[in-house]
């Protein structure tokens, strides 16, 4: 099978989170099962151009005009990776905007970029048999896809579309019907309109032949009213096409025993480097090299991923003997209330803002527990990491952490972690008292940790899943109508409208 992966962002090229993980991951691990992988993503301006080999400019479509790009090829182990350049859309200090904001012309770049991936099909004379797409910044090619001037040519490819986080669904304002060139059937209630504005998520989930999210879990959670993020009435009526499938992680690029970043290797067989990784941290964010148990935190600051929660019990979480060693930015509210936590309790309380690599290691590969109180979390891949760096998480049973966590008090023997049922400051402190209490049994913990290192996350066990899904996108192409997807969802919607 020929599979051609399409995302906004892909490691090693580019990332802003963990959908550049999954990008740089999965296409690999596809390909070891003997498909056929080609990857595209924009040539940022950011991306190291040493070792891309420049193409044939082409032409894409924008709404009435045509803009020239150029692809240039990297040629990675399991295939081809083309990045798309075009200096006036993707030659900024920034992907999606600067911190809190996001460009203007959104719209228009990726509306830009999502005709740039079928326009490159047929400039390279590529007939893919799946086109996978991510989240809203690719989610228009399923719907381009099915219409004859822009998908001549590949009518016998299918679409699969993954939603890494239903929050984010690029939605715009009416006046980016301008840049789509679509016709005004495609652009009513029945397909992108959405409370008066466009809305290029909705558009993906309604063409794709088959929609997939990041863990069984939420796959039913986006279902209802409270986690639908107002799509939860289209994604009812395409149920029967959407698929929860558990993210992994690239387990050679994750693995303690050869970590270079790590202040000394480890292995679930021999775990003492732990201890060398947890002194660099405590150095690091200047706290007292006690044995107390520590407690780490890697990621975004935000609400989401429950950070406020973490600060409201922090004093009663010192009480319980811990040090805390966070590391993200995000929310300059939340991330300027960690900085001034830390200053007021020095040696207990370490904090560094922005993105360190080495120290987001050393804080998996030392920390005693790491947390993770998720409001909501589709899947989540820093509690996987941790599993794998010997730091039980502690998570709010949610999404994917419901999955991939396996519960103290739900299977002592098989536990990977601890968990909660309730997003707030008593849940946590409670489930962190109890691990403590596990931690306190050296044997018993050690097995947890045992557990979790030798966990299968790798993306070599759910590849599987993905070419099920592929087989089902190919036989719903074969059987339906051009536009029947979109028939198809054209039923209740909440509110009356989107």
């Amino acid at each position: 099978m020929h599979i051609l992966y399409a995302a906004s962002e892909m490691v090693p090229f580019v990332k802003t989170g963990g959908l550049a993980d999954v990008a740089g991951a999965l296409p690999a691990a596809l390909a070891a099962r003997g498909h056929r992988v080609t990857a595209v993503l924009p040539l940022y301006d950011g991306v190291n151009r040493a070792g891309l080999e420049p193409g044939e400019e082409f032409m894409v479509p924008v709404g009435t005009w045509q803009v020239a790009a150029r692809p240039w090829r990297s040629r990675q182990k399991w295939g081809d990776v083309y990045l798309v350049e075009q200096s006036d859309y993707f030659a900024r200090p920034h992907l999606y905007g600067p911190p809190g904001g996001e460009y203007a012309d959104n719209p228009e770049r990726f509306a830009f970029f999502s005709r740039a991936i079928l326009a490159l099909c047929r400039e390279l004379r590529l007939a893919p048999d799946v086109l996978h797409v991510n989240d809203w910044q690719t989610a228009l090619v399923p719907v381009y896809l099915r219409e004859p001037d822009d998908g001549d040519g590949l009518e016998q490819s299918a679409s699969v579309l993954t939603i890494h986080n239903l929050a984010f669904q690029g939605r715009f304002d009416v006046t980016a019907v301008n840049v789509l060139g679509l016709p005004p059937r495609v652009l009513g209630i029945d397909g992108l309109e959405y409370y008066g504005d466009m809305n290029y998520l909705k558009g993906g989930i309604l063409y794709a032949d088959q929609v997939t999210t990041v863990s069984p879990t939420y796959a039913r959670e986006i279902l209802e009213p409270q986690n639908g993020c107002g799509l939860d009435g289209v994604l009812r009526a395409r149920s029967a096409d959407l698929s929860g499938i558990e993210n992994g992680i690239d387990t050679e690029l994750w693995n303690p025993a050869s970590d270079p970043h790590l202040a000394a290797p480890f292995s679930a067989a021999r775990p003492e480097g732990r201890r060398a990784n947890r002194r660099l941290v405590q150095r690091t964010l200047g706290l007292e090299e006690a044995d107390a148990p520590l407690l780490g935190f890697v990621g975004r600051v935000t609400g989401q991923k429950g950070l406020d929660i973490v600060l409201d019990a922090m004093p009663a979480l010192l009480d319980l003997g811990v040090q805390l060693a966070l590391l993200g930015d995000g929310d300059p509210l939340l991330t300027r209330r960690l900085v001034e936590a830390a200053r007021f309790r020095p040696g207990r309380v370490g904090v560094a803002t922005g993105f360190d690599e080495p120290l987001a290691r050393n804080i998996y590969g030392g920390s005693d527990l790491f947390l993770m109180p998720s409001r909501f979390e589709p899947c989540g891949l820093a509690q996987l990491i941790a599993m794998r760096y010997g730091a039980p998480p502690v998570v709010h049973r949610v999404g994917g952490l419901a999955d991939t966590v396996v519960a103290w008090n739900d299977n002592p023997d098989s536990a990977t972690g601890f968990a909660f049922d309730r997003p707030d400051t008593a849940a946590l402190l409670a489930a962190v008292a109890g691990a403590l209490e596990v931690w306190k049994e050296h044997k018993l913990f050690a097995r947890i940790q045992r557990n979790g290192m030798q966990r299968d996350s790798s993306w070599q066990a759910r590849a599987s899943a993905c070419e099920a899904v592929y087989e089902k996108a190919l036989e719903a192409r074969r059987t339906r109508k051009i536009g029947g997807a979109l028939k198809q969802a054209a039923s209740p919607r909440p509110h009356g409208r989107g």
